[in-house]
């Protein structure tokens, strides 16, 4: 069983009559003989075990903020915010200070991190020579020597990222005017690095399915972002992992509270008009469908999507 033990500081805070008002937490969680998945050498006759590998650190802060902006007699202005950092490390692996390269574990990195080569552009027609010292050709992916011994081996593999976000965070306004109102959420998440299954399923796989106009590399055109069709080489994967940091619009909501004065004349109680709409815009540097879904393919399994609702609610 592994065991857990946390310091954490908070504080509520509130200012002007509360118009200004939150919470802020700065907490450090040591968990150790945490119990994972680890792989063994498939001579071993398993391919893996659970097992109490090690000490691991969560370092972090979490804020909450609130704030009336404008308040009047007809029209309110009101924002929320929240922003939550996480920073998790090896602390102890097995008993020691040693790395296991083979489940991309090290001491003082954070425990979901990508380790492979780096992909360092497309092999040119004029780098032939140099291209051919490692066993390659022209207009396939190039990997960085990083020890510069013109072999690539696993000493040039190196951390490239890390799959959970550094941070995130998240922005709600909300205004009232009379008897409108109008709420818009975003949120966002910065800093996460996956293996894109978009990548794989549309852009460096053999065949493209025509469904994307790839700069591909060709003679005629030496892009250095995607190699050669046919001749991708073999190390294609370094290409997979794609930052999926975005900024979402979450949703935006439009209400309407009929006048009271409107619905008592047909024994309504209540009523209200409202115009919803889910994931209705995405700010990212993402080429696939969804940064937030880029480990997932389209092969029946879940992608985001973008939602429209008219609807009334009516209390007698």
């Amino acid at each position: 069983m592994g065991k857990t033990n946390e310091i954490n500081v908070g504080l509520d805070f509130g200012f002007f009559n509360s118009r200004i008002n939150g919470a802020i937490d700065v907490y450090r969680r040591d968990a150790k003989d945490l119990i994972m998945e680890r792989k063994l050498p498939s001579t071993s006759g398993w391919t893996s075990i659970w097992d109490n590998i090690g000490h691991v650190r969560n370092v972090g802060v979490e804020l909450q903020l609130n704030t009336v902006n404008v308040q009047t007699k007809d029209f309110t202005w009101e924002t929320g915010f929240t922003f939550s950092k996480n920073h998790n490390e090896l602390i102890e692996l097995y008993g020691g200070k040693k790395d296991d390269v083979t489940n991309k574990w090290f001491i003082g990195e954070p425990i979901d991190v990508n380790y492979d080569y780096v992909f360092d552009g497309i092999w040119q027609t004029d780098e032939a020579e140099q291209a051919a010292v490692y066993g390659q050709k022209p207009g396939q992916v190039k990997v960085r020597d990083i020890d510069g011994n013109k072999v690539i081996d696993a000493d040039d593999k190196q951390i490239l990222g890390q799959r959970s976000p550094k941070w995130i965070g998240s922005i709600t306004s909300t205004f009232r005017y009379k008897d409108f109102d109008l709420s818009v959420y975003l949120y966002t998440q910065q800093g996460a690095q996956v293996q894109d299954a978009f990548m794989s399923s549309f852009m460096t796989f053999e065949g493209n399915y025509n469904q994307l106009d790839v700069d591909y590399w060709t003679e005629n055109n030496p892009s250095n972002e995607f190699p050669q069709p046919g001749n991708k080489g073999k190390y294609y994967d370094t290409m997979r992992y794609i930052d999926v940091s975005f900024v979402r619009v979450g949703s935006i909501t439009l209400g309407w509270n009929i006048p009271k004065e409107w619905t008592k004349k047909i024994g309504i109680k209540n009523a209200r008009l409202y115009f919803t709409t889910n994931n209705p815009f995405t700010f990212s540097s993402y080429k696939g469908f969804d940064p937030e879904w880029a480990t997932q393919n389209t092969w029946g399994t879940v992608t985001g999507y973008t939602t429209y609702l008219i609807g009334t609610k009516i209390e007698f």
